[in-house]
């Protein structure tokens, strides 16, 4: 069932839309709009199953190192593959979220800690992301001791 709230279609099935009247046209953006909620909505539960594993990666002592390990090694492809220049261009046009910072590597050598640097990182990498995609993969998830 397709379900929703103010949904004439809720109590058919994605296959049952074949049979509605309705011009071939708009049957496909129809179909093509139920499929992107089913796949919007399975990928944020997958993002949610992901980020709760992960942030236990963090909380567990015997795979924090590693998590931590996973985090730098994440950063250091994706900046790599962006290049310094792109990178250090985020950074500048973004000077009040980098705390002033002129580059990549001086917003890193401000962390205070390795929870701050491993969040710095984190954020950089989200930055990257909003840039590439025009949307965030959502807030960097934050190290506790």
């Amino acid at each position: 069932m397709l379900g929703g709230k103010n949904n004439k279609y809720a109590n058919i099935t994605y296959d049952e839309l074949d049979q509605v009247p309705m011009s071939d046209g708009e049957r496909n953006s129809l179909k093509a709009n139920y499929l992107e909620a089913f796949i919007d909505t399975y990928v944020k539960a997958e993002e949610k199953a992901v980020e709760a594993a992960f942030q236990n990666a963090l909380m567990n002592p015997k795979l924090k190192k590693r998590t931590v390990g996973y985090i730098r090694n994440q950063y250091e492809l994706i900046t790599t593959e962006v290049g310094n220049k792109k990178l250090d261009g985020i950074i500048a046009r973004y000077p009040y979220k980098f705390n002033g910072a002129k580059s990549a590597k001086e917003y890193l050598a401000r962390a205070t800690s390795i929870e701050n640097e491993i969040d710095r990182r984190q954020y950089i990498m989200d930055m990257i992301a909003k840039e590439d995609t025009s949307e965030s993969i959502g807030p960097a998830i934050q190290i506790t001791r």
